[in-house]
C-alpha cells in the first residue's frame, strides 16, 4: 500500500512538473512601415485589456525616440523617430502578454520593420 501511494505521489508530482514546463504558444506578427528621414512615425496597436502587459522587448538600433504610450481612449501608441539623417532599415520588437491578472494565457510577439527613406 505504501508503494502504491508513493508511486501515485511521484506520478502526480511528475505531471505537475511537466505541465509547469510546458512552453507557451507564442503568436508572432510582423508589421512593415515606411518612415521619412527625421520624421516622427506612430503606430496604433489598438485597445488593450486592463490586465494585459505590453512592452518593447528589443529597441531599434538607430533612433532618437522609441516609446510606448496610451492615448486618452486607451489605445497603445508606439512612437519612433529615426536617428538624425539616418536612411535605411530598422526594427523594433514588442511583447504582449494577455492575462486575467492571476495568470498569463497568451503571448504575442510583434516585430515592426521600419524602412527609413529620404
Amino acid at each position: 500500500m505504501k508503494r502504491i501511494l508513493l508511486s501515485l505521489a511521484l506520478l502526480m508530482t511528475l505531471a505537475v512538473l511537466l505541465q509547469a514546463c510546458k512552453k507557451d504558444d507564442i503568436e508572432e506578427q510582423t508589421i512593415s512601415a515606411t518612415v521619412k528621414k527625421n520624421q516622427v512615425y506612430q503606430h496604433n496597436f489598438g485597445l488593450m485589456g486592463i490586465e494585459d502587459g505590453f512592452a518593447v522587448s528589443r529597441q531599434p538600433a538607430r533612433y532618437v525616440t522609441s516609446a510606448l504610450s496610451m492615448d486618452d481612449k486607451g489605445n497603445v501608441i508606439y512612437t519612433y523617430q529615426p536617428a538624425e539623417d539616418y536612411v535605411g532599415r530598422d526594427q523594433v520588437e514588442f511583447t504582449l502578454s494577455m492575462s486575467t491578472g492571476a495568470s498569463i494565457y497568451g503571448t504575442r510577439k510583434t516585430t515592426l520593420k521600419l524602412m527609413v527613406t529620404d
